[in-house]
């Protein structure tokens, strides 16, 4: 999936605040929008489910209940502003992502 100058220019904003120990590779990657993190949108506006088996390693994962919720930046820009495009370019086949 490409992204618009507009979009990777937000992404790099957000990134530049943030430390991330994956060095944001899901937007970096050579094939695209390739998702290093498992995490679903359930309609929160600041926090995403997050579907990883070990959650607790990820600075950006916040215990809640019997889950945890995934507050990366990068990710909650992707999934709450990019979600339809990547819906569409996964449709396509081409995506390997687990952004819902």
């Amino acid at each position: 999936m490409e992204l618009t100058a507009e979009q990777r220019t937000e992404i790099e904003k957000i990134a530049s605040e943030v430390n991330c120990p994956k060095n944001f590779e899901c937007y970096k990657s050579e094939d695209g929008m390739t998702c290093k993190c498992k995490t679903r949108d359930f309609g929160l506006s600041q926090y995403l489910d997050c579907l990883e088996n070990e959650p607790e390693s990820c600075e950006f994962a916040l215990p809640f209940g019997n889950g945890h919720f995934c507050t990366c930046p990068v990710q909650l820009y992707i999934s709450k502003n990019l979600k339809q495009q990547f819906r569409s370019f996964a449709a396509e086949g081409e995506a390997t992502g687990e952004w819902k």
